[in-house]
């Protein structure tokens, strides 16, 4: 496995490692209720993030298989890609982003329900990340609605940064 390749998909485990910390903070019993009128449950918290993560495995695995039918080129470059910087950025809860429409967490959705699914996109997202191993992914880009133009290693960044922001989101249930 190239180490690009690994290095992100070491990050994406560290950061599930710290959802999963968070979620176990909140009693299960509690983990379908807002903690307030305008907070989303844990719950709504994790289908949120399946379906970030499911629509970025999605679009991963579809430009990946193109790229690679086009002669995407080989990855020559060993260089880290996790800006931590840019995670510590996204974790900073003082500054609300809102949901776009589609990202918005259904209301009724059991916790469960949201976790199993969320462990399902995350296998994609691998397994897309396992397709376009030793592909120079960072060549290819998709549009962020508000960080605008990120390459394929940066959208990992972003998504275990997203996860992170949100696991700080349970913890302190605001």
């Amino acid at each position: 496995m190239h180490s690009r390749i690994a290095e992100v998909i070491q990050l994406l485990e560290e950061s599930r490692a710290i959802l999963s910390a968070a979620v176990e903070t909140v009693p299960v019993d509690d983990r379908g209720t807002r903690p307030g009128p305008d907070r989303w449950s844990t719950a709504e918290v994790l289908d949120h993030l399946g379906k970030v993560e499911g629509s970025i495995a999605g679009l991963f695995s579809t430009r990946i298989a193109d790229a690679r039918a086009n002669g995407l080129a080989a990855e020559t470059d060993t260089s880290s890609v996790v800006d931590a910087t840019r995670i510590e950025r996204l974790k900073d809860r003082n500054t609300t982003i809102e949901a776009a429409g589609n990202a918005q967490p259904s209301t009724d959705v059991d916790w469960q329900t949201a976790w199993t699914t969320l462990h399902g996109t995350r296998a994609k997202l691998v397994a897309a990340l396992a397709d376009g191993d030793g592909l120079a992914i960072g060549t290819l880009t998709l549009p962020h609605r508000i960080f605008g133009p990120m390459d394929f290693y940066q959208w990992v960044v972003f998504t275990a940064g997203h996860e992170q922001r949100h696991a700080a989101q349970i913890r302190s249930r605001r």
